[in-house]
């Protein structure tokens, strides 16, 4: 694997996030018909940000950022084992 900050680097992050946006799109942006609303967006301020080999996301409240990190971690975990 190559040095953190390297140019593999991000490559591997992109693979291993690669899934995790929807996760949260489904859980978090759906609207009762199954479509991505704007209003949930910013009601519930829940983003995830990517650059490189980074990530951020952000939450309106402490219970869901707790619960973000549950998925992130379950969602990590789950794709370290397929490898």
């Amino acid at each position: 694997m190559g040095p953190q900050g390297g140019s593999i680097s991000s490559l591997y992050a992109n693979i291993a996030l690669d899934g995790l946006e929807k996760i949260i799109q489904d859980k978090y942006h759906r609207n009762s018909k199954g479509n991505i609303g704007n209003h949930f967006k910013a009601k519930m301020k829940v983003n995830l940000i990517r650059y490189a080999d980074d990530f951020i996301i952000t939450a309106n409240t402490k219970e869901i950022a707790e619960d973000l990190k549950n998925i992130v971690s379950d969602f990590l975990k789950l794709k370290v084992s397929n490898i």
